[in-house]
C-alpha cells in the first residue's frame, strides 16, 4: 500500500510506447528508456505521432540518408 500522499507511477501502456501525457509529465523519464532501450513512440488519442530515439542513432539516420557521392 502506497503512503498517503504518494501515487503511483504510470506506466507506458506498452514498453517503448508513451501516451502524450505521459510523455509531457514525465518528459525526464521518457529520455531513459530511450538511452538504455532505443526509439520511444509517442501516440496522440490512440495514433503514434513521434519518436524520440537516441541522438546517436538520429545522427547515424542523419549520415546514412545524405546522397551518396559517385566519385
Amino acid at each position: 500500500m502506497l503512503q498517503p500522499g504518494l501515487r503511483k507511477k504510470r506506466q507506458p501502456p506498452n514498453p517503448g510506447s508513451w501516451r502524450l501525457q505521459d510523455a509531457k509529465a514525465r518528459f525526464s523519464e521518457l529520455l531513459d528508456p530511450c538511452q538504455r532501450e532505443g526509439p520511444q513512440v509517442v501516440s496522440r488519442r490512440g495514433r503514434e505521432t513521434a519518436v524520440l530515439v537516441p541522438v546517436e542513432e538520429w545522427r547515424r539516420l542523419q549520415a546514412a540518408a545524405l546522397p551518396k557521392d559517385p566519385g
